[in-house]
C-alpha cells in the first residue's frame, strides 16, 4: 500500500530569518537555499508568496486527502 508523508511546515521563526537573510541583500536565491539547507523551490515559493501575500506565515492546508493504492487491482 502507498500513502503520501505528510511534511511539517518550516516555523515562521526559521522563515522570518531567512527572509531577513535575503532582504539584507548580497545574496542570491541559491546561495540562501545552501546556507539554510533548504530546497531552491521553497525559496522561491517563500518569496512569492510575500510578493503577493505581504506573509511568510505556513499556509493552512485543509484538504485531509491522502494519495493511496490498492493492490487488489492490479492483474
Amino acid at each position: 500500500m502507498y500513502s503520501r508523508v505528510k511534511m511539517k511546515p518550516y516555523s515562521l521563526d526559521f522563515r522570518q530569518k531567512i527572509f531577513d537573510t535575503y532582504l539584507s541583500g548580497g545574496i542570491s536565491q541559491r546561495q540562501l537555499a545552501n546556507k539554510f539547507c533548504v530546497s531552491l523551490g521553497f525559496i522561491e515559493k517563500l518569496l512569492k508568496q510575500y510578493r503577493e501575500t505581504a506573509s511568510i506565515a505556513p499556509k493552512v492546508r485543509t484538504n485531509k486527502r491522502f494519495l493511496h493504492f490498492d493492490y487488489r487491482y492490479i492483474s
